[in-house]
């Protein structure tokens, strides 16, 4: 059921707990109220105990199993029961028209098209965009409506564009991991570092290294996204960003905020792993700031993060006559 502040609950029901770690990070940084539950067994008991708006199944445990038997205990029920698999599309419709969910979710490393697929899963259930109070909106480069096979009871001319999707607003880790929404939320004074990668496991790895630093993790999911939080009117102290994503990737990303304010030269750490793109390569032996390769290990993350954060309050007092 919609937890008190409006926004849907998830339940993910998955045997992988890197899945379901990632997949939850995903998800409540875009404000859902999520669930996840690891084994076969209480499943059905589960989903009528909690009601979620949606359900994520995945199909080695049985999730098309799972979905037929909440079908036939609850068969008007209002929850929306997705199979959420990395099998093929033929196989997942398949098991969708023979366990009478409502559809599929593919699994994907791209934290924005999933994301942009769950909320239209949503709309197409009756939420509206005031339920969802997941900000800013989605809008990067080349963004198609999200592919849905394998709908029953929901009908596909009801999927909305994804024009009017939205994004995943900052996920806060640290001393205050449950405080989320902007950065002008926050209650407390600390630093804050803006992580910037496409890849949905990436960033939750990410949370993980920094989650006990004296600093605030937000976190962005494409260069679009990235951009508008940076150039917003409560920008990010550090940006830690990930040099090969889809356009705007990350030297493109730094460039457009650079042209916007010169000072952001020094505010950039970079991640990336070995490339043969000339453009990239060119920028990176150009870049004059700290440049890690993957994969990076945590105590090199976060001691590169506290220099970086430390070079900036230096600049800062010294700008200030401190």
């Amino acid at each position: 059921m919609s937890n008190q502040t409006g926004s849907p609950t998830i339940l993910v029901i998955d045997n992988s707990e890197v899945v379901l770690s990632a997949t939850r990070d995903v998800l409540e940084t875009a404000g859902f109220r999520v669930l996840t539950h690891s084994r076969p067994s209480g499943c059905v008991a589960l989903i009528l105990q909690e009601r979620p708006d949606l359900v994520l199944l995945e199909v080695n445990i049985g999730g098309d199993t799972i979905a037929k038997l909440f079908g036939k205990a609850q068969p008007n029920g209002t929850t929306v029961v997705l199979l959420y698999s990395g099998l093929a599309v033929s196989a997942l419709e398949a098991k969708v028209a023979s366990s009478g969910a409502h559809g599929f979710i593919r699994k994907t490393p791209d934290g924005v098209d999933f994301l942009r697929q769950v909320h239209a899963w949503l709309k197409r259930s009756g939420f509206s965009s005031a339920n969802m109070r997941a900000a800013p909106r989605i809008e990067p480069e080349n963004e198609q409506t999200p592919r849905q096979s394998g709908t029953r009871r929901i009908s596909s001319n009801d999927a909305p564009s994804a024009s009017v999707l939205e994004a995943a607003s900052p996920l806060r880790a640290g001393p205050s991991s449950d405080t989320r929404g902007s950065t002008a939320s926050l209650a407390f004074d600390l630093p804050v570092v803006l992580f910037i990668d496409d890849d949905m496991t990436a960033l939750s790895e990410l949370r993980r290294e920094v989650q006990s630093e004296s600093y605030t993790a937000a976190f962005a999911l494409s260069g679009a996204q990235a951009v508008r939080q940076i150039l917003s009117a409560c920008p990010p102290d550090l940006v830690v960003c990930d040099v090969l994503m889809p356009a705007p990737n990350g030297p493109e990303v730094y460039r457009q905020v650079v042209a916007a304010d010169a000072r952001w030269r020094a505010r950039f750490v970079f991640i990336t792993e070995p490339t043969y793109d000339p453009s990239v390569s060119a920028f990176l032996s150009s870049f004059d700031g700290a440049v890690l390769e993957k994969p990076v290990r945590g105590d090199q993350l976060r001691k590169r993060i506290r220099r970086s954060l430390a070079e900036f309050d230096s600049r800062m007092r010294t700008a200030s006559g401190g």
